[in-house]
């Protein structure tokens, strides 16, 4: 399984996830593309955190909670030039 999920950074709650079946071979590279509802969510910085695991969810292959990406939501586009 991919999964990655969205928390935010102030709080820590998690507000969004994504999960999905993959087969992966020994370095190959895969990319991928979510949408997220931002809906009733404060602008502000929000950690994106992405790991591998198996089928079952009982092993883990990866997961990058030490190293989290922070990306930065601007809810109204064009609103903070």
């Amino acid at each position: 399984m991919a999964d990655s999920e969205v928390f935010s950074a102030v709080t820590g709650a998690r507000v969004a996830q994504f999960f999905e079946k993959v087969q992966l071979t020994s370095k190959q590279a895969v990319t991928r593309s979510y949408t997220w509802k931002t809906a009733g969510l404060a602008a502000g910085k929000y950690i994106l955190r992405q790991g591998l695991f198996s089928s079952d969810w009982k092993i883990s292959f990866g997961w990058d909670k030490d190293k989290p990406v922070i990306a930065t939501l601007v809810r109204h586009l064009g609103k903070d030039k």
